[in-house]
């Protein structure tokens, strides 16, 4: 049983191991796309501190990380209160690519492939109506190269109608028993600590109520 931050102490059983290639790393980079529920607009996270939990350079450097919004003028309509598709964003302009690549450190050769990397990261995004794509490390290797080295997605729960072969990726062996259970009959339950719970029907009364 593998024991995280995400798995809590009783950790989560480890079905299979990923063999894969050594690789020589010059330089650890962090990027991500993201929903800045704030801005109501897709974000693009980057930093040159990458490998570590970007929550712990936030904490200690936010001025590390590059919050790049991925705008275009039909998504200004948001700014007047007007319903926008997500998928109808045109996506994020060169310039926006270019401030990316800056603040990674980026030039040439290896500038171009992350920025058409960001751009297959944000088709991905939106074909998948995915709410996190995080790449960590994204590397620079000793000869060169441009290579992501671990990611992972977040899914919006509620657009896999939407996406039958992803649903099908779901792996109930990797869940808490008790937030299975309540998925299976339709409640959002969250584990916390101690020994009162408490049900409602909306997230803002759960945290008012807690």
């Amino acid at each position: 049983r593998l024991v995280t931050k995400q798995t809590g102490a009783d950790g989560l059983p480890v079905s299979a191991v990923l063999l894969d290639e050594r690789i020589a790393v010059a330089r650890e980079l962090y990027l991500a796309l993201t929903l800045d529920r704030f801005r109501a607009t897709p974000m693009v996270l980057a930093s040159r501190q990458g490998g570590v939990d970007i929550e712990d350079v936030a904490a200690a450097s936010p001025e590390a990380i590059l919050r790049e919004p991925i705008d275009s003028p039909r998504s200004n309509n948001l700014e007047r209160g007007e319903a926008v598709v997500r998928g109808s964003l045109d996506g994020v302009t060169g310039a926006a690519l270019q401030r990316v690549t800056g603040a990674l450190g980026l030039t040439g050769a290896l500038a171009s492939s992350c920025q058409q990397l960001i751009r297959d990261a944000w088709q991905l995004f939106v074909s998948s109506d995915a709410a996190l794509i995080e790449i960590n490390p994204l590397v620079v290797t000793e000869d060169q190269r441009l290579l992501a080295l671990d990611a992972k997605m977040t899914l919006d729960d509620n657009a896999l109608f939407r996406h039958e072969e992803l649903a099908r990726l779901r792996d109930e062996s990797q869940e808490h028993s008790l937030e299975l259970e309540a998925s299976r009959i339709g409640i959002s339950y969250v584990g916390l600590d101690g020994t009162i719970g408490c049900l409602v029907n909306g997230a803002g009364l759960a945290m008012a109520t807690n």
